[in-house]
């Protein structure tokens, strides 16, 4: 792997070799209510699984699945949706984000904005510390559906998520 080494004067010079990081925090937001590290672990060490139906909030699933394998119909009738989701609940404020700002807001924005921070509790690090340092939060998120449906003759093979805190 390449990286540089990063001065306030620009890049310091190129090196080769593993780059060192440190995991100091973590959370999450998955199926199976496993809405923090601990609750992941959980539904992992019981063996069980996180599959669910499909919320009537989202759409029908008798509209979408006839157990065919026709184009444009569900193939599977399990899901992994997010459960308990209030998407109504988040607090704009707390981020600095007006309300009209927040109300256009993609859902998964809050959520991932609400996942750092809980990441950052979760590492014992107080938001203050973090503002105006050079700091990387890494995300996994599984969003292709959104953009296969929207980009068809497009593949994606990997999705880079940044978060700026305030």
């Amino acid at each position: 792997m390449i990286f540089s080494q990063q001065t306030d004067e620009g890049p310091l010079a190129l090196s080769y070799g593993p780059v060192p990081i440190a995991v100091v925090g973590m959370a999450c937001r998955l199926p199976g209510n496993s809405n923090s590290p601990h609750a992941l672990w959980d539904l992992l060490r019981r063996s069980r699984r996180a599959d669910n139906t499909i919320p009537l909030s989202r759409f029908r699933q008798d509209t979408h699945y006839n157990g065919s394998s026709k184009p444009e119909t569900l193939r599977s009738v399990g899901s992994y949706f997010l459960e308990n989701i209030k998407l109504d609940e988040f607090d704009a404020a707390f981020f600095n984000i007006p309300r009209p700002e927040a109300v256009s807001m993609d859902p998964q924005q809050r959520q991932l904005l609400e996942v750092v921070y809980e990441c950052l509790e979760n590492a014992g690090v107080p938001l203050d510390a973090v503002d105006g340092e050079r700091v990387g939060c890494f995300v996994g998120s599984f969003v292709v559906g959104k953009y296969m449906v929207t980009y068809p003759s497009i593949s994606i093979s990997w999705l880079t998520i940044s978060v700026r805190l305030r």
